[in-house]
Parts: C-alpha cells; structure tokens; sequence
C-alpha cells in the first residue's frame, strides 16, 4: 500500500499458482482513492515466467475505469528491460477527482515502448488525444470551456532527459506545432514552434481576456528559443505576421456589427 497526498494504492491478496510447464499464474486485487475516484478491479496475469534469468509477463491487462492498460514486459536479469503499454484514459472518469465547475472531456491513448537497462532506460511515448476539452472557471466569464479536438505528440525519454520530436495542437481554428529538447536540470535546448493560422478572437475569449472581442486577425508565428523552465528564462528569435485584421465599431459577433477597419 502506498500513500500519498489525497489518496492511496495498493495491490492486496497475491496468489502465485505454478503451472506444470514452469509458468505461474498470478492474481490479486488493485485498489486505489484519489480525491472523489475510488476503484477496485481484479488481477489475473497467466504463464508469468519467474526464472533465475528471467521475468516475463507475456499479457497485462488491467481494467479500470479511468484508465484500460494493456501489453508485455519482460526483464532480462539482472537488469534488462523490454516491454510494450498501450494505455486508453477517459478523461470523463477524472472529473470526481477535479473541483467543480472544473471538468476534463475526451479520451487520451498512449503507446509506451520501454528497452535498455533499468540503470539507463529508453522509454519512447506516441499520444493521441481526441474530442479533448476542458472546463474551468474564469474571471469575466463564469465557466471558461475549451473546445481542443485532436492532439498528437511523441517523445523519447532518457536518464539525460526528454526529447520532443513534434507536438501537434488544433488551436484557434489554427493549428500549433512544436517540439524541442528538455534536459534533466529542466533546460529547454533548441526548443522551436510554428502557429498557423491561429485567430485572435477565440484567443481573447479562451484566456478570458475580452469575452467580446471588438477586433480579430489571423496569425502566422514562428519562434525559436532554449533557455531555464525553472524558473521560466526563455531567450530567442520570434517571428510574427498579421493577415485579415478587423475592427468592429461594436462586438464582432453582435448583430448588426460594422466592420471599421478591415
């Protein structure tokens, strides 16, 4: 059992049972609270393989509300790893966990591919989000609900630190692209990232900034930059141009609305 703040995990009543042809079978229960979230769900995992040279578990499956994992690991003594997850996440199931009117909305799916040693380990990541969004309260307006859609990411883990080949986030009827290089003191190298299309008026309304834009624009960015995460000391080149610049002489989605520049 393991405590930690807001709640506990435990893995309770492991029963090995060899088999005759030198596998185990291994069950168990795993439980778990975390604020509102609480769960139980039964283990069973068939023809484990625990020799002298080898742990193997040839078919993970752990069924849970919030999160479904599945896949493979086996350890090569005395410290060889390989192993394949895929974890499927209903961000719905999350919400007990959050404080209201604060809310997360999608599903989230992540392929894990773990190999090396356990001393200096390479775990490689693939994310794709879909249907994401998230509720959360604002200052001018009560409930701030941000519409998110699709997000793709991959990245490559290290004991040096994490590298960012590419992120891609539909944002602002644009879209978002970046990637970079993080190491293990937090440093941010060759950090880079591309905006397309973004527009001002969803911007202004997502951050709370003016629920009722009087003026819009597409947006072309393009920067580069490295520096400290921790504290945030970023340092750069930027890049940044306007196109389809509009100015109401009231809310640009109030009826009746003029364009005075345009």
């Amino acid at each position: 059992r393991v405590e930690f703040p807001d709640g506990w995990a435990a893995i309770e009543g492991i029963d090995a049972f060899p088999t005759p042809d030198h596998t185990t079978s291994v069950d168990g229960t795993l439980s778990y609270r975390f604020r509102g979230l609480e769960e139980s769900t039964e283990l069973f995992f068939r023809d484990v393989v625990l020799g002298p040279e080898v742990i193997e578990v040839p078919e993970i499956g752990i069924d849970l509300r919030v999160v479904d994992v599945n896949g493979r690991a086996r350890f090569g003594l005395p410290d060889a790893l390989d192993a394949d997850l895929t974890l499927a996440v209903d961000l719905e199931e999350v919400n007990p966990a959050l404080t209201p009117p604060r809310a997360a909305h999608g599903t989230v799916d992540v392929d894990v591919r773990a190999e090396g040693t356990t001393g200096e380990p390479v775990v490689s990541l693939t994310v794709a989000g879909q249907h994401l969004g998230a509720d959360v309260p604002g200052v001018f307006t009560p409930l701030l609900t941000y519409e998110i859609g699709e997000v793709r990411a991959a990245a490559v883990a290290t004991k040096e630190g994490l590298e960012i080949p590419q992120i891609l986030l539909p944002w602002a009827d644009g879209r978002i692209v970046a990637g970079g290089r993080i190491d293990r003191d937090l440093v941010l190298q060759e950090g880079h990232g591309t905006a397309e299309r973004l527009r001002l008026l969803p911007l202004l309304q997502a951050f709370d900034a003016a629920p009722t834009p009087w003026v819009d624009f597409r947006a072309d960015a393009e920067i580069v930059c490295s520096g400290s995460l921790k504290p945030l000391r970023l340092a750069g080149t930027f890049a940044f141009g306007v196109a389809d610049l509009h100015v109401g002489d009231r809310p640009l989605e109030s009826p009746g609305a003029k364009y005075l520049l345009a």
